[in-house]
């Protein structure tokens, strides 16, 4: 394969062209995690999903520890190196405020949650550009 085609293939991996809710992912599953999987009993879908959902902010937790150890994870991995640990930290607390804004689930419908889910939009929207403008300075 080419290097100008593996260089596309992974700019195209890394960019996110579809909408968030609807985005569908292929993984590897390295043999330890999927090992590991097993003999906990739970399937490599719910822990991946399970973790997404908590560093998300999708499931309100009173503790921070999903954002203390993903800020640690991302640090100790180099992802987000133009950002000191304390902005880290602040950007998952702001996402995980943002995705608390939606009804409760029992007052949840169709119309609602269109709603909440464009509401949340523009504040996502209105992050990335606070975040980019740090940046840019």
């Amino acid at each position: 394969m080419s290097t100008k085609k593996n260089k596309e293939e992974k700019q195209e991996l890394n960019e996110v062209t579809q909408d968030p809710l609807s985005l569908s992912i292929q993984l590897y599953l390295p043999p330890a995690f999927w090992n590991f999987c097993q003999m906990v009993k739970i399937t490599p879908l719910a822990l991946i999903q399970d973790f997404l959902l908590h560093v998300g902010g999708r499931i309100s937790d009173v503790s921070s520890w999903p954002n203390y150890y993903m800020t640690r994870y991302l640090m100790h991995r180099g992802y987000g190196r133009k950002y000191a640990q304390y902005e880290i930290e602040q950007m998952l607390q702001e996402l995980n405020s943002v995705m608390s804004i939606f009804p409760p689930a029992n007052a949840v419908t169709a119309k609602n949650a269109g709603n909440y889910y464009e509401m949340q939009a523009k504040y996502f929207e209105a992050w990335r550009i606070k975040w980019d403008a740090k940046i840019q300075k």
